[in-house]
């Protein structure tokens, strides 16, 4: 917190801010997370595509599209 302090003037100005001027916005599609959706990668060699249907978070390297739609998975 003393760290962040310094920067408190211009942290206030951000948009992207949540309750507190320290705090980033809350992600407004949290719950997409759990439903089935297809994922894949930023950078790949080849297609890289999966269905997951468990919930599961994926990092910043990867994507997904809301939905369980094998045609599209297979496109």
């Amino acid at each position: 917190m003393d760290y962040l302090k310094k920067f408190q003037s211009k942290l206030q100005d951000r948009w992207d801010q949540g309750n507190h001027w320290w705090e980033l916005r809350a992600c407004d599609y949290y719950e997409k997370f759990a439903e089935p959706k297809i994922i894949f990668p930023d950078i790949a060699t080849t297609c890289r595509f999966a269905l997951d249907r468990d919930g599961y978070f994926g990092t910043n390297t990867t994507y997904f599209i809301p939905g369980d739609d094998l045609y599209l998975l297979a496109s």
